[in-house]
């Protein structure tokens, strides 16, 4: 006999988190009225913050960091703008990229021309199979 197992998506997920740190009820409580084990929640908790962003270790965890230049926080944004790996970086626009991240982060809050020169480099990347050209293999080599 087999057991359905349930896949829950990861906007689901978030908003478990989300709730679980939101309301004054215990982990177990939250859990119990979602539908879901009690120690699922905390995995999930693991992975995400209160507000529902992937947690660093996680971050570190994507295949964006391998990109020379794109960090932790580069990774999250990229991942944020919609750009989750590689593959979904080839054949962008770095400024259509930059202009995206620069709505998402919302008025008064001016993103540094850097996060342009990380996009420019890591979309060359993603385009050419993971290679750079000796001249350009930092972000400081993509400036205007």
């Amino acid at each position: 006999m087999s057991t359905l197992r349930v896949q829950y998506d990861e906007e689901f997920k978030k908003n478990a988190v989300k709730l679980s740190y939101a309301i004054p009820k215990s982990v177990r409580e939250v859990a119990s009225d979602l539908g879901i084990n009690e120690k699922r929640l905390y995995a999930w908790r693991r992975k995400y913050t209160a507000e529902g962003d992937k947690k660093l270790e996680e971050i570190m965890k994507s295949e964006l960091t391998q990109i020379p230049g794109i960090g932790a926080k580069m990774a999250q944004h990229l991942i944020n703008t919609g750009y989750p790996s590689i593959e979904s970086l080839k054949g962008q626009d770095p400024e259509e990229i930059y202009t995206k991240h620069r709505l998402l982060q919302g008025p008064g809050n001016m993103s540094c021309k850097c996060v342009l020169y990380c996009y420019r480099l890591a979309v060359h990347y993603a385009d050419n199979n993971g290679q750079l050209p000796l001249d350009k293999q930092n972000w400081e080599n993509w400036k205007d």
